[in-house]
């Protein structure tokens, strides 16, 4: 009897083992779950057939493809990135994206398609220290969309207006050297020419009178579709708010399209 007792706490000890075990596992699954439980893949856009690239869930984001239509006479933003953009087409590769302005609150980040008919898109957050780990090799190696074809930025929401962050990807395998140049990128959905812009501070929740001059981009014709880049300049405010015009070439209509960035933390370092 001692000996068949022995065995039987032996088993139960080996039981309560492997319960906690399963229980440990199973608090790890539910911690990983709620880590990315606020990335909501956008209900509004209708995934393309394929299943190996349709736009849904991949973990720590949503990406891929899906049906859409461009916008018609419109200036849209692309990209805000901080330094530059480049990466491999490389299996191995993989970005890390991290918000260098804002550190201490959740971000939202989003990768587009730039050229028309690339509807490309990838959703994802940023919580307060975080890093987004984005493989190229799940969607875009295998659709062969180079960094001239996608654009990256975050952006917040404040006083009901959509406020652009600028992101830092930095890629495992391309080794060019960055800055801290805050770019900024747009796509027409028509051929423009004349494309201008200026730039004023936003303080204490509005943007001062602007620039009275206006900056040209660099080209005289850009067709739809085409990236548009803009290098903003430094600036002590907590943000830019930049005005962008752009002559439709097949009118006489002018595109324009207003842009705040957080460029900095504000006067009461928040």
């Amino acid at each position: 009897m001692k000996n068949n007792g022995h065995r039987f706490l032996k088993k139960g000890t080996g039981r309560i083992r492997i319960y906690r075990s399963l229980i440990l596992i199973l608090i790890i699954l539910i911690s990983c779950e709620s880590a990315y439980s606020g990335v909501r893949c956008a209900s509004d856009i209708v995934p393309v057939e394929t299943p190996g690239v349709a736009y849904g869930p991949r973990g720590n984001r949503c990406e891929g493809f899906y049906h859409s239509k461009v916008a018609a006479g419109s200036i849209d933003v692309v990209g805000v990135v901080q330094g530059a953009f480049q990466f491999k087409l490389d299996p191995k590769e993989v970005l890390e994206v991290s918000s260098p302005i804002i550190r201490d609150e959740m971000i939202h980040v989003r990768a587009v398609g730039i050229p028309v008919k690339t509807y490309y898109r990838m959703d994802a957050e940023l919580r307060p220290g975080q890093k987004l780990i984005w493989p190229v090799a799940d969607v875009i190696l295998p659709q062969k969309l180079s960094p001239n074809k996608i654009g990256v930025f975050g952006w917040t929401e404040k006083q009901d207006k959509t406020f652009y962050v600028p992101v830092r990807a930095i890629s495992a395998l391309y080794a060019g050297v960055s800055d801290e140049t805050i770019h900024l990128f747009l796509r027409t959905s028509a051929d423009v020419e004349n494309v201008k812009w200026r730039v004023s501070d936003f303080v204490k929740d509005r943007c001062s009178p602007p620039s009275k001059k206006w900056y040209d981009t660099g080209r005289k014709h850009y067709r739809a579709g085409q990236p548009i880049h803009i290098s903003l300049p430094s600036t002590r405010a907590e943000g830019l708010c930049v005005e962008v015009a752009a002559k439709d070439e097949s009118s006489a209509r002018w595109l324009k399209q207003n842009v705040h960035i957080i460029v900095g933390e504000d006067e009461n370092g928040q």
